[in-house]
């Protein structure tokens, strides 16, 4: 489970420590992606729609 305020803070800039890391894409204003890395020998990388978070 990831914390609401790991993910807000996601949303603006590269944030998380250890195992998960959250940083959003390049895009103006809430377009674009947010890209959550989990994991650190094999990660699994989601995308998330920024608009919608």
């Amino acid at each position: 489970m990831i914390g609401r305020d790991l993910l807000a803070r996601g949303v603006r800039s590269l944030t998380g420590g250890g195992d998960v890391r959250i940083q959003p894409t390049a895009g103006p204003g809430r377009a674009g992606l947010v890209l959550l890395r989990v994991g650190s020998r094999a990660p699994a990388l989601f995308t998330l729609d920024r608009a919608e978070l």
